[in-house]
C-alpha cells in the first residue's frame, strides 16, 4: 500500500510540475503537452514491445452489412445525445455507458466513430439554440464564423454529408492497395519516423 501510495504522490507532482513548466515556457502548450504524453508516449511503448503490424485481411472478408450496423449505430447514438445533455462528459464516456466487454473490434470502431461524429454535429445545434459550445471545435468554427445561425447550420451539415461521402468512396477504393502495402512497411522504421516529426 505504502508503495502505491509513492507512486501516486510522484505522479501528482510530476503532473503538477509538467503542468507548470509548460505553462510558463510556452505560448501553446497544448501540442507539446498532447503530442508528449499521447502521442511520443505510445510510440515508444510501441518500440519498447516490438509491436508488429498485424497481418490484413481482404476487405470483402470484413465487410460491414447493414444489419451489422444497426445496433452499434443505435447505441452510438443514444449515447451521443446522453454526453451531449450532460456536461462534463465525451465521446469516450459515453462509449463506456454503451460499449460491452464481448463487443467486437469492428463494432467498437463503429461506434467509437459514430459517437464522435454525432456529437459534434450535437454540439453544433446546441450552440446555435443555447449560444454555448461544447467543445474546441464549435469554438472554433465560432471564431471563424463569427455567430452560427440556422442557414449556416444547414450549409455546415451539408458539408459534412458531402466530405464523409467522398471520404468513404475514397477509403473504400484505396483499401485493397493499403492491405497490401501496409506488410511491406517496417514498423520500427515507421514509429521512429513520426517520433522525428513530433
Amino acid at each position: 500500500m505504502r508503495e502505491r501510495s509513492g507512486w501516486a504522490m510522484f505522479v501528482f507532482f510530476a503532473s503538477g510540475a509538467l503542468g507548470f513548466l509548460a505553462l510558463r515556457s510556452a505560448s501553446d502548450p497544448f501540442f507539446p503537452l498532447l503530442s508528449g504524453l499521447f502521442g511520443a508516449s505510445g510510440l515508444l511503448l510501441a518500440l519498447w514491445e516490438e509491436s508488429s503490424v498485424p497481418d490484413q485481411s481482404s476487405a470483402k472478408s470484413r465487410a460491414v452489412t447493414p444489419s451489422k450496423c444497426a445496433r452499434p449505430v443505435v447505441l452510438a447514438i443514444a449515447a451521443a445525445v446522453i454526453v451531449t445533455m450532460l456536461p462534463g462528459l465525451g465521446p469516450s464516456q459515453g462509449l463506456a455507458l454503451v460499449q460491452s466487454r464481448q463487443e467486437k473490434p469492428r463494432k467498437y470502431l463503429l461506434m467509437t466513430g459514430a459517437i464522435q461524429t454525432i456529437d459534434v454535429l450535437l454540439s453544433l445545434v446546441t450552440f446555435v439554440v443555447l449560444g454555448r459550445a461544447r467543445n474546441g471545435a464549435v469554438v472554433l468554427i465560432a471564431n471563424q464564423l463569427g455567430k452560427i445561425t440556422v442557414s449556416a447550420l444547414l450549409s455546415l451539415l451539408g458539408v459534412c454529408l458531402l466530405v464523409g461521402g467522398i471520404a468513404a468512396v475514397v477509403t473504400l477504393f484505396l483499401l485493397p492497395y493499403y492491405v497490401r502495402g501496409i506488410a511491406y512497411v517496417e514498423y520500427r522504421f515507421l514509429c521512429v519516423g513520426v517520433l522525428c516529426l513530433l
